[in-house]
């Protein structure tokens, strides 16, 4: 089944000391990104947290928060995290000069800021590393349901722009039959008119006609096209990724139509492959956000 690159998923999970929000954004990317906002307790799981989303998630830009919060039962200690104030301060007092101001922060003011203050509690490694891994997996299948969603919706449109392109493609077909023999007579006679007052022979007259008018045969282009529709088809039910086979899939596609387009000296089947490359390009616009 398709999925689409955009999701959301969020867990919570907790043990008798620590409980842990874990909350996961996706959007499209061409390739796999991750931006990890750990709290300080956590980076040292940044590496394992990107393996597994990773393997879940395979391709987009993944952004992963997570927010802690120490239960209150049992004894917290209450601790001022001095690296963190001296690099505040640092950045204000950088700051300020930069900007010519006198302007300092109380110290109040810096035990407003994020993770100067914090509780602590006895948590081992081990204990948080299941906790956290836990919870990501967690947060890690909704947001591929999410994604699988998204993506069932993407078919369905898409689907339905496939079919118009179908039926675009056969009214192609069937004026392209109708029109070849008003093409060769068009042809015979402004080539007659240009002629009238030279002999020229009937059978090489005949024969330069009808290179004139394989020139203008669409057929082979109609051929691959409804080719590439039937196996675009396919990949709605493939278990693997195939969001960039599809876009190379388009390509094709939309060479094929400009080429009829090139070709056609009728104005209706001219309107109609702007249809279809309008089409192709919306659908193209849907499977950027495809895996």
């Amino acid at each position: 089944m398709l999925m689409s690159m955009t999701g959301y998923g969020r867990s919570e999970i907790s043990n008798e000391k620590v409980a842990i929000s874990i909350e996961l954004k996706s959007l499209n990317s061409r390739y796999f990104e991750f931006v990890p906002r750990l709290p300080g307790f956590l980076t040292f799981l940044e590496d394992e947290a990107s393996r597994l989303i990773k393997s879940g998630c395979i391709r987009g830009r993944i952004t992963l928060s997570v927010k802690r919060e120490y239960l209150s039962n049992g004894e917290s200690a209450k601790t001022i995290d001095l690296i963190k104030f001296r690099q505040y301060r640092d950045i204000v007092s950088e700051l300020a000069a930069e900007l010519g101001s006198n302007e300092e922060l109380s110290l109040a003011d810096y035990l407003q800021l994020p993770d100067i203050i914090s509780s602590k509690k006895d948590i081992n490694e081990p204990d948080i590393t299941k906790l956290f891994c836990d919870g990501l997996n967690a947060a890690i299948t909704k947001l591929k349901s999410i994604r699988l969603l998204e993506g069932n919706n993407l078919k369905v449109d898409i689907e339905s722009r496939l079919n118009s392109i179908t039926k675009e493609l056969n009214e192609i077909e069937l004026m392209d039959q109708e029109f070849q023999s008003v093409r060769f007579d068009k042809y015979k006679e402004r080539v007659s008119s240009i002629l009238n007052d030279l002999s020229i022979d009937t059978d090489r007259l005949y024969q330069e006609i009808a290179i004139q008018v394989e020139k203008r045969d669409i057929t082979e282009e109609l051929v691959r096209m409804k080719s590439h529709l039937q196996l675009f088809s396919t990949y709605f039910d493939n278990e693997d990724p195939v969001g960039k086979t599809m876009n190379f899939l388009l390509q094709e596609m939309n060479r094929e139509m400009n080429t009829i387009g090139s070709k056609t000296d009728n104005h209706d089947i001219s309107h109609l492959v702007v249809n279809i490359k309008n089409e192709l390009e919306r659908i193209r616009e849907q499977v950027q956000n495809i895996l």
